[in-house]
Formats: C-alpha cells, sequence, structure tokens
C-alpha cells in the first residue's frame, strides 16, 4: 500500500485490514514481551520479524509502521482493549505515516537536521495522511482522524491543530508515545539508536507533561523491558532472571541471581527486590546468560 500511494496508485484497504487482524492474533498467540526480547537477526517469527534491527538510513516506513503497530497492541493491552480495538489500533499503527510517501526519501534520510522550512514542510504528513485516508470512504474515517491527530499533545503542543485533551483520539495519543519510542529505540536518520530501557527513562523525562497519566502508565506497564523470565545485567556486574515485576515501579523488578560479577554460577541463587535495593540498577538485558566456570 505504502508503495501504491508513493505512486500516487489507486490502493485498496482491506488486505491491511487482515494484516492487521492477524498482526494482532499472533501478538496475542505468541506473546509480545518474548517476541520482543528474542528478536534475532534469523527471526523465526513474525513478530521477530518486525522488531529485528533496521538501518537507520534507509528508509522503510512499511517497517516503521509496523513496529510502532505491534508497541501499540501492548498499550493496547494494558489498557484491557478487546480484540476488535487491538486490530484497530494495529491498524492504525501501521499507516500513521503513510503522508510521509509524498515527500521525497533524500529528505527524509537526510542526516543534517531540518531547516526551519523544511520542519514545517514534514509537519504537513499528518494532514497528508488524513488526505490519503479519507478517500477510502466513510467507514475508514476514524483512521484518518487518528492519522490526523497522532502528533497532537494532552496539553495542546502539538500539530496539526492543537488539540488537547478529550478532543484528541485515543488511538492517537497511543500511536503518538509509540511513534517517540519506535524511532528512539530503532533509530532514524542521523540518530542513533538507545537501548528500550533508555528510551524509557528518556519519554518519561521529557515527554510527561504532553500525554496523560493514563496513556504513560499504560507505556510504562505494556512496554516494560524486564518480562518475567527475561535475563538482565545489573551494575554490580551480576546476572539475573526477572521473577516478578513491582507494578507501581516496573523498571525496578524483582530478581533471582544466578552469576556473580565475575560470570561465575552461584552455589545458590539469591532474591533481590530493586524496589529495596536502591544502589542497583539494571543495566541492560543479558542476551547470553554466562557459561558455568
Amino acid at each position: 500500500m505504502y508503495k501504491h500511494v508513493s505512486r500516487r496508485e489507486p490502493f485498496a484497504i482491506e488486505p491491511a485490514a487482515e494484516m492487521a487482524e492477524r498482526l494482532t492474533k499472533a501478538s496475542i498467540r505468541e506473546g509480545l514481551q518474548r517476541a520482543i526480547k528474542e528478536s534475532s537477526p534469523r527471526p523465526s517469527t513474525l513478530m521477530q520479524q518486525t522488531l529485528g534491527k533496521r538501518d537507520p538510513g534507509k528508509l522503510n516506513l512499511a517497517r516503521q509502521g509496523l513496529n510502532v503497530a505491534i508497541y501499540a497492541l501492548k498499550l493496547g493491552d494494558a489498557l484491557g482493549y478487546p480484540v476488535t480495538k487491538l486490530t484497530e489500533l494495529a491498524l492504525a499503527g501501521m499507516f500513521h505515516d503513510i503522508g510521509l510517501t509524498l515527500f521525497p526519501e533524500s529528505m527524509l534520510t537526510k542526516v543534517e537536521p531540518f531547516s526551519k522550512n523544511e520542519r514545517e514542510r514534514i509537519k504537513k504528513h499528518a494532514l497528508n495522511g488524513w488526505e490519503i485516508l479519507r478517500l477510502l470512504g466513510r467507514d475508514w474515517e476514524w483512521l484518518a482522524d487518528v492519522t490526523l491527530q497522532h502528533h497532537e499533545r494532552e496539553d495542546g503542543s502539538g500539530y496539526p491543530n492543537g488539540l488537547g485533551g478529550d478532543q484528541i483520539h485515543e488511538y492517537s495519543k497511543i500511536i503518538g508515545i509509540c511513534d517517540i519510542y519506535e524511532a528512539m529505540a530503532h533509530g532514524r536518520a542521523g540518530r542513533d539508536e538507545v537501548t528500550p530501557i533508555d528510551a524509557l527513562k528518556e519519554i518519561l523525562q521529557t515527554e510527561r507533561g504532553r500525554f496523560s497519566q493514563t496513556i504513560l502508565r499504560a507505556f510504562i506497564n505494556g512496554l516494560s523491558s524486564y518480562p518475567v523470565g527475561s535475563w538482565v545485567r545489573l551494575s554490580s556486574k551480576e546476572v539475573g532472571q526477572v521473577i516478578a515485576t513491582n507494578k507501581d515501579n516496573p523498571l525496578r523488578p524483582i530478581l533471582e541471581i544466578w552469576y556473580n560479577s565475575h560470570g561465575t554460577k552461584l552455589p545458590q541463587s539469591k532474591v533481590i527486590d530493586l524496589k529495596r535495593e536502591i544502589l542497583l540498577h539494571i543495566t541492560g538485558p543479558a542476551t547470553e546468560v554466562p557459561r558455568t566456570k
């Protein structure tokens, strides 16, 4: 569909809607957290294929849309959305940036910062997307509206219309925060990717007033980088497995430590609650469990 739009060719939404439904069902079946943690260069699942690394210097709007769709599904799940709403949310994530297809690729992949004029031009992509999707007819007006509003913010500081609060479609709020997270976690032209936990922390620091507490809470709970069963490395260089999450502080879960700072397996594991151990923090995932020495 992206290619058809970029070539100004007629397109149909139905194949994409079917894909969104399959994506939703796959997310429920596979488990989003597991898929995100297990992404690898040789993926074996739909989620892994979507969330694998990409070259920030190459434009792939469809891939970015799929990434946002998966993150949005996780937030929707945290908000208790039924399957029907999750499917709609996935579709909105897939096409939120379709308006960017009307811009030259050289502009979207440039490494240098945008000029003031370029920034103003890029802001029109939300309106472009609305104009593209409204051609699909009355049944898809909601999708066009979500696309139009995905850069609006709770405090009225967004664009294109400076909407705020309840004036913004909830899907747009979810897509908006997932779009920011996706850009940081995967990188874009001129911006290196950061770790999921660093992306999470920065968003909470810089975007707190621009999203509602409901959306931020779902964002933290839905995109917590440390699901039960995942392996992590501590600031002490010890390695452990997450055995429980702290709902009110998902960035500081409860761990079972199995390896010391030298990578040696402990004769007996120990349990640490990071909510209580304030001098310790997780530095990142442990992609490979140390070998027993």
